[in-house]
């Protein structure tokens, strides 16, 4: 072989063991994959994504080495607020997550990615944070958080009023992230006296919490069902110590526990008015409450620093049925009747629907007639051995007033009774049948007639 076709062989040859000679061997796994970090003055995360890698696997190994830091910042503070977090009846779990949350957010631009490393199967990336970075940024958020808080308590203080409460919730909100260490405070400005700032907000709020006189302008009301149906009294709120009217606070009316709240904000006189338009009950007492609430005006977050009793007060409910006159004349087969059957299922149901007392015409709110008779064939059977009667009814509802206004009127015909005794038996079985559907249909709708 010819040295020229020697050279390219011998050029391939020496390419080849350039390339592989100098190709770095594999990268060494590095300590910190089996073994997190521990540096005094720092705390480590290590993320890890597993392959196959999804799309943003960098940025995802990132959240999760940041998160990893995040748990031992929220070991940190757990520890730190277990007390404050204690006394104030807060939920320490959720507490410490949501300042976790917060103070991550704060100090994120100053955790440093520092190392990267691949295998076969999983992406690791490390990170750290400064513990001196991050309470610095800490304390920083700190003194600003103080300096907004007090400003809200001097808005607070200056002027008694229902903005007092939402800037005393103001003033929680700026330091609530900073629980885990105690704040104390000047508190009035050159007074030389020091005050917990935690402590000194939820004295405030039961302060003026108790400042509130809510007073209505009746103790007790009267109510007739289908008379009274627009009931109405006022509700002060007051200053006890200045005894001025407070104005905008919200006030919560409730007939009884079932009834639907109605929420009223104060006037510029601080009064609100409650309209009883509908009593549901059927006879006897209800309450209707009346209370103070600071929901509309403060955090939700805020309201567990609030005592869980508000200022309140009642009006008592005493409810009459309508005095009732029936006029009835029941007979069968033109014969009255030894033991009305459809007057006693009228008068039932008013006792039972609305609480009706029946009295002497007149004294009567209410005037019902009634009359009730039977027609059947003559006295023998029909061809199938059957005797059969029919019960008709007229029934009328009257307002017993000047112009005795007509509230409800029903005739029913042709209810058709058989039986094969007698036409007798006939007749006060279409009388049984004629009750039942009084009972089913046509008493209720007089109940609609009265409420209209």
């Amino acid at each position: 072989m010819s040295i020229i076709h020697r050279i390219p062989r011998l050029w391939f040859i020496s390419g080849v063991i350039l390339y592989y000679g100098c190709t770095p061997p594999p990268k060494a796994e590095p300590e910190w994959i089996s073994k997190q970090p521990i540096v005094q003055g720092y705390w480590y995360g290590i993320g890890t994504v597993a392959k196959p890698l999804p799309s943003g696997y960098r940025e995802l190994a990132r959240t999760n080495a940041f998160e990893e830091i995040a748990s031992q910042i929220s070991v940190q503070i757990s520890s730190s607020m277990k007390n404050v977090v204690t006394e104030l009846n807060y939920n320490l779990n959720t507490y410490t997550q949501s300042i976790k949350e917060s103070r991550l957010e704060q100090v994120l631009p100053s955790i440093e990615p520092i190392e990267s490393y691949e295998t076969e199967y999983q992406f690791y990336f490390l990170a750290r944070l400064s513990q001196k970075k991050y309470y610095d940024s800490i304390e920083e958020a700190r003194r600003n958080a103080i300096t907004t808080a007090i400003g809200y308590l001097e808005k607070a203080d200056s002027e008694f009023s229902a903005s007092s409460f939402t800037n005393l919730g103001n003033a929680w909100l700026e330091v609530a992230e900073f629980l885990d260490k105690p704040i104390e405070i000047e508190y009035p400005r050159n007074s030389s006296k020091s005050k917990n700032l935690y402590s000194l907000i939820k004295l405030k709020f039961a302060d003026y919490i108790q400042r509130i006189d809510i007073t209505p302008s009746v103790q007790s009301l009267n109510v007739k069902i289908f008379f009274d149906k627009d009931q109405r009294f006022t509700v002060s709120c007051l200053d006890k110590k200045t005894r001025e009217p407070i104005k905008n606070i919200p006030i919560i009316g409730r007939l009884d526990s079932k009834g639907e709240a109605k929420e009223l904000i104060t006037d510029n006189n601080g009064e609100v008015e409650f309209h009883l338009n509908r009593i549901t009950a059927k006879s006897g007492n209800q309450t209707y409450h009346i209370k103070v609430d600071l929901s509309s005006l403060i955090n939700e977050s805020v309201m567990a620093l609030a005592p869980l009793s508000y200022p309140g007060t009642q009006v008592n409910i005493s409810i009459t049925g309508p005095g009732i006159y029936v006029d009835a004349k029941e007979q069968i087969f033109g014969k009255e009747m030894t033991n009305p059957v459809i007057s006693s299922a009228v008068k039932e149901f008013c006792v039972s629907e609305f609480s009706a007392v029946f009295v002497p015409k007149n004294e009567a709110d209410f005037i019902i007639t009634l009359n009730v008779d039977t027609a059947g064939q003559p006295e023998q059977p029909n061809e199938y051995g059957l005797f059969v009667a029919y019960a008709n009814a007229n029934l009328r509802f009257i307002k017993n007033s000047s112009n005795g206004e007509e509230i409800y009127s029903k005739s029913i015909t042709n209810v058709k009774g058989a039986d094969f005794t007698s036409l007798q038996t006939a007749g006060e079985r279409s009388i049984d049948k004629l009750a039942e559907r009084l009972r089913e249909k046509v008493l209720s709708e007089i109940i609609d007639a009265l409420n209209e």
